[in-house]
């Protein structure tokens, strides 16, 4: 006899006012228990989600972010260039004279998704698992360039769950506070 979804449910509540009725003191207990079971895992969602948000740059930290360090030129007394100070060369580039062929190649290398994404993309990240699970090991990122950004500009290399999202939380606030059509050139 196929037993139908009705029927099964009407069982189980007959079941259950069964067990009521017998066992009050254990129903009460896998009451008790299921409580402080749902209380103790809302407290600790509670937690880590106010954790990932300690520690990360406020709005301010954000919009300075495109203040990057530049090299120190050291000239000598004949207007030459004697050296050069960094902590990292860097040379700033306004985006008119970056090539739109290096915008595209770029684009296409690491995100080619960036202009359907808010910060970070879960089709590419669910993608990349995938990929990782069938070799057994990180073949692939999903990474972002926003979220490679806000690694490399405000978190440590840590390889945590938590690490990963603070730098998802990061993507976002920066894809909120930055504009892509700047890039979007022919």
């Amino acid at each position: 006899m196929k037993a139908t979804f009705r029927g099964t449910l009407a069982e189980l509540a007959r079941e259950w006012r069964n067990a009521r009725a017998r066992h009050p003191r254990l129903v009460a207990l896998v009451a008790a228990v299921f409580v402080a079971v749902s209380a103790g895992f809302t407290i600790g969602g509670i937690w880590f989600l106010t954790s990932l948000g300690k520690g990360l740059p406020d709005t301010d930290a954000l919009h300075r972010m495109t203040e990057m360090d530049q090299a120190t030129a050291v000239f000598d007394a004949h207007d030459q260039l004697a050296f050069t100070i960094y902590k990292e060369q860097r040379i700033e580039v306004s985006l008119s004279d970056v090539s739109p062929n290096l915008t595209r190649a770029l684009l296409a290398t690491e995100d080619q998704r960036f202009y359907q994404h808010r910060g970070f993309d879960l089709v590419r990240i669910g993608s990349a698992a995938l990929v990782n699970l069938r070799h057994g090991r990180r073949a692939q990122g999903g990474s972002t360039i926003t979220q490679q950004l806000a690694r490399q500009s405000f978190l440590t290399p840590d390889k945590t769950l938590h690490r990963k999202l603070q730098e998802l939380i990061l993507a976002a606030r920066i894809e909120r506070l930055y504009t892509k059509a700047p890039t979007r050139r022919r």
